[in-house]
């Protein structure tokens, strides 16, 4: 398995080479097939590097405080007017509560009346 780890790291797939270990074992106790192994490491990496982007766009934006929706300004531009109920409906879907920059501070929803 180590061998494997560091084909991981040097293909620079750090997430997969990290949960490989707890990936085999899920695999082994749900019987899963090599493709559905492969598949889960590589969502696995997806997944984590699309936070650690969206973490450095809000890193580099230099911002004090991730916004919440009660901050958004939707009467600046008429265009926002028109798609609040779409961005409202968005943030309600959104299942990571603690990622979620709609929700304030204390992980309360800001989008549906929430407080």
């Amino acid at each position: 398995m180590e061998t494997v780890i560091d084909k991981f790291k040097s293909l620079r797939l750090k997430n997969c080479a990290l949960n490989l270990p707890d990936v085999l074992e899920q695999s082994a106790r749900k019987n899963l097939t090599p493709l559905q192994v492969i598949d889960r490491l590589l969502e696995i990496e997806i997944e984590n590097r699309k936070k650690a982007r969206i973490d450095l766009r809000f890193k580099q934006s230099k911002l004090e405080e991730k916004p919440t929706i009660d901050q958004f300004d939707f009467a600046h531009h008429e265009s926002r007017q028109k798609q609040k109920s779409r961005i409202v409906f968005c943030v309600c879907r959104h299942s990571d509560r603690d990622k979620n920059p709609f929700y304030n501070r204390h992980g309360h929803d800001q989008s549906a009346g929430g407080s």
